[in-house]
């Protein structure tokens, strides 16, 4: 079984790493510095506020012992046992106070960070995020998995972290694509501010190299920007460098449709057309040639405001490549002279116009 989280500890061993680094900068002050020691009698206490609620068994053991610490420090600090004691009794009614004001704090702390759960695209996660927060963990993770097509897993770590004043914040979705067929692996760290703009599927898409074209759900009016990793260059965190474009007046459809590309070779209208496209997703094209369908993938290069194809084995092709028609001889009808048998002959069909 694994042992409980003892999250008093984890916090106390912070601290005496911050006092021995004080004691190794200024030898010998520690022991008899009284500002220094109100500011330690605080944070035991506080840490009584902060898991009034929701201990385990390791973490009332190791609070037992650190109320011990806790009384030494008081008598040493207030010898007087008088003046001790009335400052126990107002600093119970200041704990209790705080107790009740953190509590409120980390209770809207959870709402909040559920709600750019949801925006993120990742409702229906808010209880395990809120058995996390409960442990109160300095930082934790939710690991969830996405399959954007047949052959790719997307694997994203939703990455917590808990902030001085001991609420949290959703800092990353650490995201790794992995090719199932030819295990390809490419990962990227969203920041928050990303996670809001992308969907799952767009992430994917870019870290296929695809480029996408976020919009702002909240000002839908605006123009937005193509974005697209560099697959070649990263930072010194690991993440790919992004390249951006104002949307520039590039109409995806017109340019898609003046090559020649119809409805009838993609089945979708072009309200569909170019909701994908801005998505960074393929469309998928199919062109009857030599009497049978043949598949062809169309991506969007933005930057250059153009498209481009590529054949089922990945070989890029142009669009006149793909459509033009093929002659193929037919067999027809003719009548002989003189004679009203019929016969038939190969003859070459014309080029349609």
């Amino acid at each position: 079984m694994e042992q409980a989280y003892n999250r008093i500890e984890a916090e106390f061993k912070l601290w005496m790493e911050k006092e021995n680094r004080i004691e190794k900068l200024i030898p010998g002050t520690i022991e008899h510095n009284r500002p220094f020691l109100k500011e330690k009698l605080h944070f035991l206490e506080n840490l009584q506020v902060k898991y009034a609620n929701g201990l385990n068994a390791e973490e009332r053991l190791m609070l037992r012992v650190l109320d011990r610490e806790k009384d030494k420090l008081a008598t040493k600090l207030y010898p007087n046992f008088l003046v001790r004691l009335l400052r126990n009794l107002f600093s119970g009614i200041r704990l209790l106070r705080k107790t009740n004001t953190y509590n409120t704090l980390l209770s809207g702390n959870i709402v909040e960070l559920g709600k750019q759960l949801s925006r993120s695209g990742f409702g229906g996660l808010e209880h395990k995020m809120t058995e996390q927060i409960k442990q109160g963990k300095p930082e934790f993770s939710i690991p969830v998995s996405y399959y954007p097509r047949e052959n790719e897993r997307l694997d994203m770590d939703l990455v917590f972290q808990r902030k001085e004043t001991g609420e949290y914040k959703f800092q990353a979705c650490a995201a790794k694509l992995t090719n199932t067929e030819t295990k390809l692996v490419r990962s990227h760290s969203f920041a928050t501010g990303q996670l809001i703009k992308y969907t799952q599927q767009e992430m994917a898409n870019l870290l296929s190299g695809r480029p996408v074209l976020p919009l702002d759900s909240e000002a839908p009016w605006k123009n937005g920007k193509w974005v697209q990793f560099d697959l070649n260059d990263k930072d010194a965190r690991g993440n790919y460098r992004i390249r951006e474009k104002e949307e520039d007046l590039f109409d995806v459809v017109k340019t898609i449709r003046d090559l020649g590309i119809r409805q009838k070779h993609t089945g979708l209208t072009d309200e569909k057309l170019l909701q994908l496209a801005r998505q960074g997703e393929p469309i998928n094209i199919r062109v009857a040639k030599k009497g049978a369908d043949q598949s062809f993938k169309l991506e969007l290069n933005p930057f250059q405001k153009s498209v481009l194809l590529y054949d089922a084995k990945g070989n890029k092709v142009s669009a006149e490549e793909v459509l033009k028609t093929i002659n193929i001889p037919s067999r027809v009808v003719v009548l002989k002279p003189n004679n009203s048998s019929l016969n038939t002959k190969q003859v070459k069909q014309q080029k349609r116009i």
